[in-house]
């Protein structure tokens, strides 16, 4: 799958990291690092990403006055993420979920989950447990999953069914080796771990509704548009049933 070149990435990247006119207040260093880090809580990046990445849209309207809402939205979105960090993460294991998230296992999962994210926007509030579950097996990452996800696209081009969630998970999971996924399973069945997923369980129907709240603000504004107003999501991956 080709990677989206719009013109505004990097411009759109580097205002929702940071680099706006009117910087955010003062943030603790472990608050700023799940923000950035982790998908579920939806910080400023993470929208940007899922924004830019969605291939069942296309940007539209004037590219300034554009770069200056998204810049308002992704602050806002900082600020939400920030909130809802300090309120959810127990203080006391902001160590060691920061330093999970600069291991090599945490940046695999944490790509993984925005790449499900981005490819398909309408993962159920269960999200959370089930990416820990598919990204920490081992036997269903990497080469596993590239093939999975590869006989499930030769299944559609012959006329079947297959769940887009599903689709998206299998796709992001070759981003994780089993190596990797023994790493983020043996984090998640420690105390700091299994507290880590109440939290971002807790998290990701908060952003699930501010990620369509953005994109109905975009779309009400003339910046971003539907490559098939019908069918939107068919660009992306195909509608089926969950499975």
């Amino acid at each position: 799958m080709a990677p989206v070149r719009w013109s505004w990435l990097p411009i759109l990247l580097a205002a929702c990291h940071g680099d706006s006119a009117t910087p955010a207040p003062p943030q603790e260093p472990w608050v700023r690092t799940i923000v950035l880090a982790d998908p579920l809580f939806g910080g400023g990046a993470t929208f940007a990403r899922r924004v830019l990445g969605n291939l069942a849209h296309r940007p539209t309207g004037d590219p300034l006055r554009r770069r200056a809402f998204l810049e308002e939205q992704c602050a806002q979105a900082d600020r939400e993420a920030s909130a809802a960090v300090i309120e959810l993460v127990p203080r006391d294991i902001a160590g060691e979920v920061c330093s999970f998230l600069g291991s090599a296992a945490g940046n695999a999962q944490m790509w993984a989950e925005a790449t499900a994210l981005t490819l398909y926007a309408q993962h159920g509030d269960g999200f959370a447990t089930e990416a820990a579950r598919r990204f920490g097996d081992e036997n269903a990452v990497g080469k596993a999953a590239r093939r999975r996800f590869f006989a499930a696209v030769g299944a559609l081009s012959q006329g079947e069914s297959a769940s887009p969630s599903l689709l998206a998970f299998e796709l992001a999971a070759q981003y994780v080796t089993p190596e990797l996924a023994r790493a983020i399973a043996t984090f998640h069945q420690s105390p700091a771990g299994t507290r880590w997923l109440q939290a971002r369980s807790a998290a990701f129907p908060r952003t699930a509704r501010r990620f369509s709240e953005l994109g109905r603000a975009l779309r009400s504004a003339g910046f971003w548009q539907l490559l098939d107003e019908q069918d939107g999501e068919d660009l992306v991956l195909p509608k089926a049933e969950h499975r």
